[in-house]
């Protein structure tokens, strides 16, 4: 273990090796995928079956788990980490190429070849993941604490 000479010094390193973890450790990654890939599910999936196109779900699609990721882990002055999980399916059709997050999320209805009907209406899995997460959140306190075990740390 490092020794340290300041608080300074042990703050700096415990961030460094929490972000680390935050965003290499694949169990964190997996957990937030299949949360956010049952909220797809549930809220984006649920609410109507389509009838003029098929859904590409776990091929390439919005419950594709491939297409999620940690993208970034900021720890601001006070210490507080927060860490940024994104769903990065593009779409097909008007929306080629691009993010389709937003679109589901809001509703964004010009973004639509053809906006009347219910894939139009905000689906908000974003908030959904972020709830289930909060409501149960051991599995992935557990992840947390396995990756800090295998940089090293020991952890209660």
């Amino acid at each position: 273990m490092p020794q340290f000479r300041s608080l300074g010094e042990l703050q700096k390193y415990l961030e460094a090796n929490t972000a680390e973890v935050l965003y290499k450790h694949a169990d964190v990654e997996r957990i937030l995928a299949e949360t956010m890939r049952d909220q797809v599910l549930a809220v984006v999936y649920a609410a109507y079956t389509p009838e003029e196109y098929v859904r590409r779900e776990d091929n390439e699609g919005l419950s594709d788990v491939r297409n999620m990721q940690v993208t970034d882990v900021q720890i601001d002055s006070n210490g507080k980490v927060r860490l940024i999980f994104e769903n990065l399916t593009t779409g097909n059709d008007s929306m080629s190429d691009e993010y389709i997050v937003d679109t589901i999320e809001e509703g964004i209805k010009q973004n639509w070849d053809n906006p009347n009907g219910p894939w139009s209406e905000p689906r908000e899995f974003v908030e959904a993941t972020r709830t289930a997460i909060k409501n149960n959140p051991g599995q992935l306190i557990n992840a947390i604490k396995s990756g800090l075990k295998a940089k090293g740390f020991t952890v209660k």
